[in-house]
């Protein structure tokens, strides 16, 4: 066994699969041969680049906004359809809950068939002037019909969110990743759906409380118990995880350095044991 160590590249993108495009990391170790062909192999990485949300000026920001539409009937217009959606901040990560605060009035003669809330994430891909998107609905919860003359309103009811890339994708020129949540309407028989989209920041490291004090240097902030040991990619699970450099602690240089000051007693450090290896965004 030959113990080594390298320090990754500060700012780097975090790891990302997509329909139209990926950020992907390995490390390929070599052994060469002088009598024969040389030996590769190759660890899959996953990269994590930490986007607190207490440095998000709009994450712990309340967030408001509505909407109405008014239906035919033949020839005859109704009255509208209003429909008023809130969240109590903007910053989430991994594992918590986006509680959802809303009211739909239908004061149309038509049947509201059901409603939902859902958590999207839209992607842009641009390569030189051209630019495609792709959004996906990752979280979603439905509820029930509203008749006509009556209302609904949304309260308890709670998106989960997915372990999935953090929001920006910042240190990549070419994917824009972003996360919107958004309340929807859809009505019976021939109509449009009214939606109500609020957009939302997912990072990795949560909003602290008031008067709690902020982690210490050497380390990040693990994501919610029943998360922990998920990928950070929604499509492919990675053997192993590393994160920038700005966010390690002093790694030593020399490995008998490194050997000296482990806590592993030094019997068992050879013994092998370690870590194992389409669409516009308001479609639908």
């Amino acid at each position: 066994m030959y113990p080594f160590s390298f320090r990754l590249p500060p700012h780097i993108p975090s790891s990302f699969e997509g329909p139209l495009g990926h950020v992907r990391y390995w490390v390929t170790g070599t052994v060469e041969k002088n009598w024969g062909s040389d030996h590769v192999s190759r660890v899959d990485l996953t990269v994590t680049n930490p986007l607190d949300l207490n440095l998000e000026k709009e994450a712990p920001i309340s967030q408001t906004d509505s909407a109405e539409a008014i239906l035919c009937c033949l020839c005859c217009r109704t009255g509208p359809i209003t429909c008023v959606f809130s969240l109590d901040h903007a910053g989430y990560v991994p594992g918590e809950f986006i509680h959802i605060l809303g009211e739909i009035v239908n004061t149309s003669t038509r049947k509201i068939g059901s409603t939902s809330a859902r958590l999207l994430m839209h992607c842009e891909y641009t390569a030189e002037s051209k630019t495609k998107s792709h959004t996906e609905c990752i979280s979603e919860v439905k509820r029930g019909s509203i008749k006509p003359g009556g209302r609904d309103r949304w309260e308890g009811d709670s998106l989960l969110v997915p372990a999935t890339p953090t929001s920006y994708l910042r240190g990549c020129s070419i994917i824009n990743v972003s996360y919107w949540v958004e309340l929807v309407v859809h009505p019976s028989g021939p109509a449009f759906n009214l939606k109500v989209p609020l957009k939302v920041i997912l990072g990795t490291i949560p909003l602290r409380k008031p008067g709690e004090p902020a982690p210490g240097p050497s380390g990040l902030r693990p994501l919610k118990p029943h998360l922990a040991g998920l990928s950070t990619l929604p499509r492919k699970s990675l053997p192993a995880t590393a994160f920038c450099k700005e966010h390690l602690p002093n790694v030593p240089e020399n490995p008998d350095e490194s050997a000296k000051n482990s806590p592993i007693p030094e019997n068992h450090r050879d013994s092998g044991l370690g870590p194992t290896q389409n669409s516009d965004i308001f479609s639908g």
